[in-house]
Parts: structure tokens; sequence; C-alpha cells
């Protein structure tokens, strides 16, 4: 029934969708109409909180999908409403129809018999499948895309330092520290945290702005010696501890070591991220099951 479908794409579109734009709002790409929509997360960090890093995830996907579950359920009884009431109209529409042939006939005569048949009551139902989404899992999706760029991307730094030091002397001086200062101002992002405000939530804005950097070690020299082209200062601040412009052994060794720790602990995160996700997943394949094939009775036929 086409009345039927159009219910089974509200369904649908009420799930995936959590928000409507007004009228007054400028157009959007389908894309970036998606990356609205999308919600904050929560960082592992806040989901574990005091508690015990290995139940409290869990605790947290069991909350989300009870929450969602609820918000379905609630949808479906908003269709039903919305089903009822369209067919309300439209049996109130069809007996007014007959009520006015019939005073038609009444009065005019007719050659017909125009007694409604009398059919045998049969219950309505209607069909649904709703598309349960977890909005979130597409966060960590793109959360861990974003942790692989980094660690990619920090380790082939620390390879690429040490091909810098073209003497073999353990320092980096001259011209090596100069490659050495643009790699290092060209990927400084690295060490900030994905969620840039500190608020233990990210957005996709957040997630996105952590992925936009160089490609590799290479492509960090050369965007640092771009962005510095009208400089003649070169300062690896942090680690070149007496601002001499010399990288001693021991400083060059904390340099290689906070790119490499930035690489570990990107790693790390990926592997925990992933299996929120993986669990996330599993929770929502099961929650799922519950909104398949419903088959709603609505009323008796009249």
């Amino acid at each position: 029934m086409p009345r039927v479908l159009s219910f089974l794409m509200l369904a649908a579109f009420t799930l995936c969708i959590w928000g409507e734009e007004s009228d007054s709002e400028p157009i959007k790409s389908a894309d970036q109409t998606v990356l609205t929509a999308l919600p904050k997360v929560p960082t592992l960090a806040t989901i574990v909180g005091d508690g015990n890093p290995k139940t409290q995830p869990d605790k947290w996907i069991a909350d989300l999908i009870k929450k969602k579950e609820i918000k379905a359920r609630v949808e479906i009884v908003m269709i039903k409403q919305k089903f009822l009431a369209e067919q309300d109209a439209k049996d109130a529409e069809e007996r007014e129809r007959i009520r006015r042939r019939q005073m038609y006939d009444k009065a005019l005569g007719t050659l017909f018999d125009t007694t409604p048949v009398q059919g045998e009551a049969k219950k309505k139902t209607m069909t649904m499948k709703l598309d349960f989404q977890v909005t979130e899992m597409e966060v960590y999706r793109r959360l861990i895309d974003a942790l692989k760029i980094r660690g990619a991307l920090a380790s082939d730094v620390v390879e690429t330092l040490t091909r810098l030091d073209r003497d073999n002397d353990g320092k980096l001086t001259g011209e090596e520290y100069r490659d050495a200062a643009c790699i290092f101002n060209a990927t400084q992002r690295l060490f900030s945290a994905v969620d840039n405000d500190g608020d233990g939530y990210l957005t996709v804005a957040e997630i996105e702005a952590a992925k936009t950097l160089p490609a590799n070690g290479a492509a960090a020299l050369a965007e640092g010696i771009k962005n510095a082209a009208n400089s003649d200062t070169f300062m690896i601040k942090g680690f070149d501890a007496n601002k001499d412009g010399v990288l001693s052994i021991e400083e060059r060794k904390a340099l290689s070591s906070a790119y490499l720790e930035i690489s570990l602990k990107a790693a790390q995160e990926v592997a925990a991220y992933q299996k929120l996700l993986d669990d996330l997943s599993t929770a929502r394949q099961a929650a799922a099951a519950k909104f398949e094939n419903l088959t709603i009775e609505l009323s008796e036929g009249k």
C-alpha cells in the first residue's frame, strides 16, 4: 500500500536524522548536512571517568542503546497515531460521500442499489522495518582514521629526523637543524589532542582538523620550508633547550622520543577505540533486530 510505504520512509528518516533545517538556513551539500548531523561523542577518558576501564565502556554502550531504543519506540507510537488519524479522516470522507449519495438517491431516485456492502470486519495492520542507526559509530570511525594518520606521520618523522644527520655526528646543526625545525613547525599539531577544546567530547570538526596534516616526513619538510620562506629564524621550541640553533645528541633524542611517544599512543588509542566501535556495532545489531519487520495491529476495519 502506498500509505504504508510512506510510513516506512518516515520511520527510517526519523531514526537517521537528528534535526531539521529551517527555511532560513543556507542550502548545504549532502556531505555538509551529514557532517553537521553527526553528534558529539565522549572520549574514552570521559566514558571511563573514575570507573573500571574494562567494564565502564560496556555500561556506556548499554545506556546509549537503551536511550535509542526508547526513542525508536516513541517514534513508532507517533507513526501509528499519524496513520490512524489519516485513516479516520479517510473513513469520515467516505461516510460523508455515501451519505450525500443516499440523500441524492432518496430525493431523485436511482436505478441502482446504493446500499453499502457490509463485509466481514478485518484487522488493519501496518508493517514497518526501522533503520536503527547509531550515528556515534560513524564519528568513532572517523576518529580511528584520524589517529591512524597521526600515528603514521609521527612514526615517519622519527625516521626522517634520523636521515637529517648527514654527517653522522649525532647532532643536528646548520641545514640539518633548519630541516628539523621545518618538520617540527609543520607537525606541531601532533602535540595537540584531537579534543582541542578539552571538553571531553569529540566533534567531527575537531576530528577532521586533526587529520589535516602532512602525509609524511618529506611532506612535512616541504611544507615547513614553504611556510618559513620569508623567515631566517628556525627554532625548535621546547627541545633546543639552550636556544643555540643546535640540537645536541640528547636534545635530538628527546625530539625523536616525543614523536615516537605520539606514534605509540596513537596505536594504543586506535586499538582501544576499535574495540569500543566493535562492541557498539554488536549492540546496535542486537537492538536493530528488535525493529525489523514490525507488524502493528491498528483497529478493526470499517
